[in-house]
């Protein structure tokens, strides 16, 4: 399906789809991250009957995070602050998560891991990295009310 780099047609989310390879690169080792893409592509075309990569976006947008957490320090008390996140950024940790969950899954098979993970992501709803933005979620809007600590200015000391 998807031979060559030259040879592919992406639709206008292409920096997506470039973020991912970008994160499964190792050891600087291009070829073999782009072949894993490709062959993820086409595991999922087969599975599923639609096109991978609508496939791969709309699983990636049912576990993409909008909120991060970000520490700050008032006083002498760290707090967990709730910070909007833009599009591209949300993408990228939900590439990274979704990479470091499949890593951490013992089935041996990285592709196969993969691609029933974008799968399960897109029949079903349910996965581990929705548990993880429910948690991320769950935790902005217990510190909703210390948002107010982000957005003082240090004063100046004379």
């Amino acid at each position: 399906m998807l031979e060559s780099k030259n040879q592919t047609k992406f639709t206008p989310d292409q920096h997506i789809f470039l973020k991912f390879i970008g994160c499964l690169i190792k050891q600087g080792k291009k070829q073999k991250a782009w072949r894993i893409f490709t062959e993820t592509l086409e595991n999922i075309a087969k599975e599923t009957k639609k096109h991978p990569l609508l496939v791969l976006k709309y699983s990636l947008d049912t576990f993409r995070p909008r909120i991060k957490l970000k520490s700050v320090k008032a006083g002498s008390v760290t707090r967990k602050l709730p910070v909007v996140l833009t599009q591209q950024e949300s993408y990228f940790m939900a590439i990274k998560w979704l990479i470091k969950h499949v890593n951490n899954v013992k089935t041996g098979n990285f592709l196969k891991s993969l691609t029933d993970e974008i799968i399960n992501c897109f029949k079903n709803n349910n996965s581990k990295l929705l548990a993880k933005r429910k948690e991320i979620y769950k935790l902005a809007a217990d510190n909703r009310a210390f948002m107010f600590f982000g957005k003082r200015k240090k004063r100046r000391r004379r």
